[in-house]
Order: C-alpha cells, then sequence, then structure tokens
C-alpha cells in the first residue's frame, strides 16, 4: 500500500486482491454463556464475550478492505490511461487499506492475548504452516493475510 500511496508503478499481479478470511465465529447464546459463568467464572465468560465483539470487529473492516481494494486497479495502464484523479483515488484507498490492515493487526494480536489467557493455542489447527502475515510481501506473495510460516 506505501507503493501505491508513493506513486509507484506496481505490476498487475502485485495489486491483486489477497484472500481474506471470513468470521464464521457466532457468539454463544445468553444461556450458554450463563452456564459459561456458572462452570468457569465470571472471568472466563468475560473473556470469550469479548473475543466474540472482537471477531465481529473485524468483519466489517475486511469488507471494507474488499470493497477498496478495486480501486488500486485505476492505476494499472492495461485498464487505460491513468490520470491524476485515478492516482488520487488509489491513493486514498491505499490508505484506507493500509489503515484497516493494521486494525486487524490490533484486533488479532489483541485476540491472541485473550486466547492465551484461557489456555487456547491460536493458530490454525486445519493449516498449521499458516500464519498471520509480518509485511505487505508476504501477502503479495502468497495472496492471503495467513502465509505460509516459511515467509512471512
Amino acid at each position: 500500500m506505501t507503493e501505491v500511496m508513493q506513486g509507484t508503478q506496481l505490476a498487475t499481479e502485485s495489486m491483486r486482491r489477497p484472500r481474506f478470511p471470513t468470521f464464521g465465529y457466532a457468539p454463544p447464546t445468553t444461556e450458554i454463556m450463563d452456564l459459561i459463568g456458572k462452570r468457569y467464572g465470571v472471568t472466563e465468560k468475560s473473556r470469550l464475550n469479548w473475543i466474540a465483539e472482537n471477531s465481529g470487529n473485524g468483519s466489517p473492516v475486511i469488507a471494507s478492505m474488499i470493497s477498496k481494494w478495486g480501486r488500486l486497479m485505476l492505476v494499472d495502464p492495461n485498464n487505460g490511461t491513468v490520470s491524476a484523479s485515478d492516482r488520487r483515488e488509489a491513493r486514498l484507498a491505499a490508505a484506507d487499506i493500509k489503515a484497516q490492515l493494521r486494525a486487524m493487526e490490533v484486533l488479532s494480536a489483541d485476540t491472541v492475548k485473550v486466547l492465551v489467557k484461557m489456555g487456547i493455542n491460536a493458530r490454525n489447527q486445519n493449516e498449521p504452516d499458516y500464519g498471520p502475515a509480518r509485511t505487505c510481501a508476504a501477502i503479495w506473495a502468497s495472496g492471503r493475510l495467513d502465509p505460509p510460516l516459511t515467509i512471512r
């Protein structure tokens, strides 16, 4: 995103949108949460509620990134002549996406901290060789927000 904001011409394949995971978590019902509170205590119940809220906050952030990503195509010369307004629009989209990536980084880090307190491993057990990206280059190279651990 920084390169787009700086006006650097990127190759078309470098501007493709990575696969963004969607959150499939639905918070437990009030009745279930009450049972969790009785069995494990108010602290664990509060932590689980917090994770549910945090997961819910991630969905609109991801939806916003997806909707803005198409604006980056405005600066791809393969799509026609690139105007000053195209560059301005792509720059704004890149700035928004960069801020939203940071928001997801914060949400993820905060969630991991709570999961650790609960004694839960935050790694995706279905794909143990993948994890959160540490650089934009890892996202570009893998096409994922959770690239292989070898390139993140």
